[in-house]
């Protein structure tokens, strides 16, 4: 069995810790057998290959009678990168949970598990659920709305609406005119303006540039 998670990029536009998409890079969890010890194959650096293995531990929180795997990860998100490494390491645990104690989970508890062990569901919904996710937490639940995909592949978060729109260079403009987080998210990246004048000047960029698609399907389990 291969659990197959996508990526997400959240914090779209003005839609802080609310809005969400899965895009096309992927977490692959293949269970190999059931061991004596949990064993977590993987070649990322400093992660654990034991119960400690963030996947391991959310599939134990969720299901603490879950018996110790074997299991084999492959990923290509970028760790600590924005685009819900961890994310997709706890739907993978709900998942493992979920099948192994037959637990029947429905999306929307799926949903509320993982946005409660993350704090909030703009990366843990569209994870799970696939697609372009609205979702806010009201009296302790968590509530989301699937909205459509616009139909475009892209390179960064801008502004939602926009894009719905089709009105691209408005939506660049009002990237740049963020009030709600940019500014105070600045000081923690003090290569941001410099970076945004070099990608103005459209030349010199030697980070690695990634061409995503929206992925509407989410978690997804591949039977052998």
């Amino acid at each position: 069995m291969i659990i197959k998670v996508p990526a997400s990029t959240a914090n779209l536009g003005p839609g802080f810790d609310s809005l969400g998409m899965a895009v096309s890079l992927y977490l692959e969890v293949e269970v190999l057998n059931i061991s004596d010890r949990f064993q977590v194959d993987h070649v990322m650096p400093d992660i654990p290959h034991d119960e400690n293995n963030l996947i391991v531990k959310t599939a134990l929180t969720v299901y603490p009678g879950l018996p110790p795997l074997h299991l084999q990860v492959k990923s290509n998100i970028p760790l600590a990168h924005g685009l819900g490494s961890s994310s997709s390491a706890i739907a993978a645990g709900i998942e493992l949970a979920n099948h192994f104690g037959k637990l029947n989970l429905s999306d929307k508890e799926k949903v509320k598990i993982g946005a409660k062990i993350e704090g909030h569901s703009d990366n843990s919904a569209p994870t799970i659920l696939g697609g372009l996710i609205v979702g806010t937490e009201i009296d302790n639940h968590f509530d989301t709305i699937k909205a459509p995909l616009p139909d475009f592949s892209f390179i960064a978060n801008t502004l939602v609406a926009s894009l719905f729109a089709k009105n691209y260079q408005m939506a660049g403009e009002l990237v740049e005119k963020d009030a709600f987080h940019e500014k105070y998210r600045e000081q923690l990246v003090p290569e941001l303006l410099l970076v945004r004048e070099v990608a103005h000047q459209k030349h010199g960029l030697k980070d690695q540039t990634l061409i995503l698609k929206p992925d509407n399907n989410g978690v997804q389990i591949i039977e052998d």
